[in-house]
């Protein structure tokens, strides 16, 4: 039995109100940030450009003792990292143009659960940060973090279990965060590619870049994911096909809020609204006519104006 709890730093997530209708779901972006911290954002080079970087990794543990080494975590990490064609590792990078370096500090233990079970559980929590060193450009700052608790197997030693897991979630979070860095300067094939990740994390960052790009060529994968278990995910792409969309995806876009609660409908309705078209308006006047809940009536009423509106 596996309990997971994962947060990425790299999100910013919206509330669900009103204000989503003006693109408060466009969230998701790379923790960018300036050498000098004045919090203004570096120029990206543009998207596809050739560019290698030496990426050093350090790994500090935040216990005084644990079953999985500082070198184990580097070594996992490093491997990660070197997947990406843009990244080749070296024991220390520079730190200077074409240059990056990945800082993960973790915990990772095990214990019993003290229950008459006899069970293992052990516990994994990673914070990672790439700082990318462009050449001619500011530096710029990628973050992930995540924590997963999982019960070991009772046959075999703990300490086995837990490296596994150790592994399998610095894998993770270095896929995480070389995807930041692929979506910020990758080619439109190379975000399009990731938009096929099973990683719910991966799917909603590489959602709202092809989104902040207007990657039209997104709309078909979107429209797929529309199917996809992860609320979240959907939402995402729902919200993004009003953007990158056409009309031929209302219905796809109808059934995906026909199938959840009334308030998970609002990124729906908001693509409904920007796309409009027959279907689009007949199912928002059914729905604003038809629903109890004020906030999705008025989301409904709102995006009903938009969908009668003229179109770009």
């Amino acid at each position: 039995m596996r309990c997971c709890a994962r947060w990425w730093l790299a999100w910013v997530l919206a509330g669900a109100t009103l204000a989503m209708f003006g693109g408060a779901l466009a969230g998701c972006k790379p923790d960018v940030m300036t050498a000098g911290g004045s919090g203004e954002a570096p120029e990206p080079e543009a998207p596809g450009a050739a560019t290698s970087y030496a990426v050093s990794v350090t790994a500090s543990l935040l216990d005084p003792v644990s079953p999985v080494t500082q070198e184990q975590v580097r070594g996992w990490f490093g491997e990660a990292v070197a997947e990406d064609a843009r990244f080749r590792l070296v024991d220390e990078g520079a730190e200077g143009p074409r240059s990056a370096t990945v800082k993960v500090d973790y915990r990772a233990n095990y214990k019993d659960v003290a229950d008459g079970s006899g069970q293992i559980v052990g516990s994994v929590f990673i914070h990672a940060v790439l700082t990318l060193r462009p050449p001619n450009k500011r530096p710029e700052v990628f973050r992930a973090e995540a924590f997963v608790g999982e019960a070991l197997s009772s046959a075999g030693d703990p300490k086995e279990g837990l490296a596994k897991l150790a592994k399998s979630v610095v894998r993770e979070i270095g896929e995480n965060l070389t995807a930041q860095v692929q979506m910020r300067h990758g080619t439109d094939a190379e975000l399009l590619a990731l938009l096929n990740k099973e990683s719910p994390e991966i799917l909603g960052l590489a959602i709202e870049a092809s989104r902040e790009r207007g990657l039209k060529q997104a709309a078909p994968r979107l429209k797929a994911l529309l199917k996809h278990p992860e609320r979240d995910v959907v939402n995402r792409a729902a919200s993004a096909l009003g953007d990158l969309g056409s009309r031929d995806v209302v219905p796809a876009l109808i059934d995906a809020g026909s199938r959840v609660e009334p308030v998970d409908r609002l990124p729906v309705l908001y693509a409904l609204g920007e796309l409009g078209g027959p279907e689009a308006v007949l199912y928002l006047e059914t729905l604003s006519e038809s629903v109890t809940d004020p906030t999705v009536q008025r989301a409904a009423r709102s995006a009903l104006e938009r969908a009668r509106g003229p179109k770009k």
